[in-house]
Order: C-alpha cells, then sequence, then structure tokens
C-alpha cells in the first residue's frame, strides 16, 4: 500500500510548493500587465483595483482635497500610486518604534492627518505626464499638486534577452527634499507605467516601496 501512496504523496507535495511560488505580495502588479487605457476617471481606477489600492482609498477619505481631485473630470493629473504593502511596510516600521517606547499602535486611521495631507501630496503631480515626458538624459523636474514640493521622474528600460531596450520600461520617481543634488533625493521605482484615465496617468510604484520616502516614521511618531 505504500507504494501506491508515495506517488501521490509527491504529486501533492509538489502542487503546494508551485501554488506558494506564485503567491504576490499584497498589491503586486505583473510587468506582462497590458492594461493601457481606463474608461473613467483616476479615482474610478483606484477603486475598480480591490486589494491594490484600498489603503490609498483610505487616504483619500481623510484628504478631501486628494480625493476631490482624482474624481475631477477636466483635471490634467499624473499619479504615482503606492500600493497596500507601501502602507504595510510604513506602519510595521512605525509601530515597531512606537512599541519599543512604550507608545500606543497607530493605524492609518488614527496617524497624524496634516502629516498625510503633506506626504500624499507628494505622489499627486501637476500635468499629465507619460513615460514619453521623461525620456530626457536628466529626466525630468516635477511639481507636486497642492503644494508644489519638488520631485524628479526618470524613465529607463530594462533589457531583456540580450536586446537593448528590450524590457520594460520604468520610471526613477524621486522626492527631491528640496535639493538639487542627487545624493539628497529619495528614489521609488515604479512597476506598471502608462496606465491613462479620463483626468491623466497613473504609474503603479513597487510594492517593496515604503511610503512616505523614507519620512513616514518621524513625521508620524509624535
Amino acid at each position: 500500500m505504500k507504494i501506491y501512496f508515495l506517488p501521490v504523496f509527491i504529486c501533492a507535495l509538489t502542487l503546494c510548493v508551485l501554488f506558494s511560488c506564485q503567491r504576490k505580495p499584497d498589491g503586486y502588479y505583473d510587468f506582462s500587465n497590458k492594461e493601457n487605457v481606463f474608461d473613467g476617471t483616476i479615482y474610478e481606477y483606484l477603486q475598480s483595483k480591490t486589494g491594490v489600492y484600498d489603503s490609498l482609498l483610505k487616504i483619500a477619505e481623510r484628504v478631501p482635497w486628494f480625493k476631490d481631485s482624482l474624481q475631477q473630470m477636466d483635471a490634467r493629473l499624473t499619479l504615482f500610486a503606492p500600493v497596500n504593502n507601501s502602507f504595510r511596510l510604513a506602519l510595521q516600521n512605525l509601530n515597531i518604534v512606537r512599541q519599543g517606547t512604550g507608545k500606543p499602535l497607530l493605524s492609518l486611521a488614527t496617524v497624524d492627518q496634516a502629516q498625510l495631507d503633506t506626504m500624499v501630496d507628494w505622489h499627486i503631480i501637476k500635468g499629465n505626464y507619460t513615460t514619453d515626458s521623461m525620456m530626457f538624459s536628466d529626466g525630468v523636474y516635477l511639481r507636486s499638486l497642492k503644494y508644489n514640493d519638488s520631485l524628479h521622474a526618470q524613465r529607463f528600460v530594462d533589457g531583456a534577452q540580450g536586446i537593448k531596450d528590450g524590457g520594460p520600461t520604468s520610471v526613477y520617481f524621486s522626492y527631491t527634499n528640496g535639493s538639487q543634488f542627487i545624493k539628497d533625493w529619495v528614489r521609488a521605482l515604479t512597476q506598471v507605467v502608462n496606465i491613462k484615465t479620463k483626468n491623466g496617468t497613473v504609474h503603479v510604484l513597487a510594492f517593496a516601496n515604503e511610503f512616505g520616502f523614507k519620512q513616514f516614521t518621524n513625521r508620524m511618531n509624535k
């Protein structure tokens, strides 16, 4: 009997390993994503992706101007959209520090609203910028929608199978910290770009980026 059950056990174990390898991090997008045009506003696009932008939508409820801007049909905007995992990482790092000092843990519902207001502004840009606008050797400087903060975007193309410019197009998106020197910038990477909506363009930030350009803990740990 053991001889008959052994092959079945091996097959079951193999299937479990394969399925576990296929699991994606929260908010992950494949570079093979072919979605280029969405028939709606940026806000409606975020709503359509259950399990990807839930945290960003929660912030939109706490920062009314941000939500209103994403819904404005005649706007011309560019959103560098953080996925759920970006917020999970930020909260995790914040709460590790707070727990170590005996402070109560925080969530997106309880962190400081004024700081959320500032940091979410770093992700929404005046004007509609696709990666074609970022092809200059030095990239392009951008301005945030509400507070006119300085940001920077630079397009690059990964090589694929030995073919120059044969891979996926990505963007280095940087918060400049008000400095002209690259060494002072904090950089985030995209995983999907050029999702076109009726009121602008969405570039999706990679799931490994922590929301807040490494400032979340310092700003929220009051």
